[in-house]
């Protein structure tokens, strides 16, 4: 029992490792943001996060690791994926950084528990329907329709991403079926790279030196955050480690405050709390669902 306890602790460690790397990822994409367009630092950000991911191919059976029957569904991973690190990296030029997280990454998993529903037909309860249900009204509290205290159209680009956000996650779990977390992880990274590449021609510009390191900086929190990530979810549930990815939207109330000045409103505030709540109570609904699943 200790050592399972032990080894829960140590992964929600590394889980929360993982989510101060993303935070120091998405403060530098809106440091950026000021002067580069959203998919020229997706570009970057694709394109040296691939680069732990090369560093690990020898522990991971070299470029074997890289083989693959099913192209079509990185691919499709991929474009999915990558928009929605397009559309994210948007969002934080349009909203305060701490109200972008909550709303991009609060609502995410709920798109997630809904695509998979819909998608890979897995099994529902009316539980997690309640819980859904509970987190788009979380949703329509944070964006506060009728109100102007946000940007309506950065408030709709941050659902995009999330919608995205959610369909690529559903590829990932359909993948995760038949191929290595770094296979995936790879794919994604070279397809978003050739998807962004396509669109440097509008809104290029040349960064400086000191933008490319910080550039190069963006890409190699990503890839290294994308390794914590997964190793988290290998060494323990998904109950245990994922209530704490909802860390991400302390840390962005953290660097906004003392970065930009900025602080979530109180509709932000009290919209993702009931949306962290509903994902909670899906993430355990989910793993009881596969528990009885894999007992019966």
């Amino acid at each position: 029992m200790q050592t399972r306890v032990s080894r829960n602790i140590a992964a929600i460690g590394v889980m929360l490792m993982a989510y101060v790397t993303f935070a120091g990822l998405n403060a530098l994409v809106k440091l950026l943001g000021a002067r580069y367009a959203p998919a020229e630092i997706a570009f970057f950000r694709s394109l040296f996060g691939m680069l732990p991911l090369l560093a690990l191919m020898p522990w991971q059976g070299g470029w074997q690791a890289l083989k693959t029957q099913r192209p079509l569904g990185h691919l499709g991973r991929g474009l999915a994926g990558g928009s929605a690190m397009v559309l994210l990296f948007w969002t934080f030029q349009l909203l305060p950084l701490a109200d972008g997280v909550a709303i991009g990454f609060a609502t995410g998993p709920l798109f997630v528990a809904l695509f998979a529903i819909l998608l890979l037909r897995e099994a529902v309860t009316i539980k997690r329907w309640m819980a859904i249900a509970a987190g788009f009204m979380g949703v329509v509290v944070m964006v506060n329709p009728g109100g102007h205290s946000l940007n309506p159209f950065g408030v709709a680009v941050a659902l995009s991403s999330s919608v995205s956000f959610g369909l690529a996650m559903t590829g990932v779990r359909s993948l995760g079926r038949t191929e290595k977390p770094v296979t995936t992880a790879f794919y994604f990274a070279l397809v978003a790279t050739v998807m962004t590449a396509v669109m440097l021609p509008w809104g290029w510009v040349t960064p400086n030196f000191t933008d490319l390191l910080l550039l190069f900086g963006v890409g190699a929190f990503g890839g290294i955050g994308q390794l914590l990530l997964t190793r988290a979810y290998q060494m323990a549930l998904s109950s245990v480690v994922g209530p704490f990815s909802y860390s991400a939207i302390l840390w962005a109330m953290l660097l906004g405050w003392l970065f930009w000045g900025e602080w979530p409103t109180l509709q932000v505030i009290a919209g993702a709390g009931i949306v962290i709540g509903a994902g909670v109570a899906i993430i355990f609904d989910e793993t009881w669902t596969h528990r009885l699943a894999r007992d019966a």
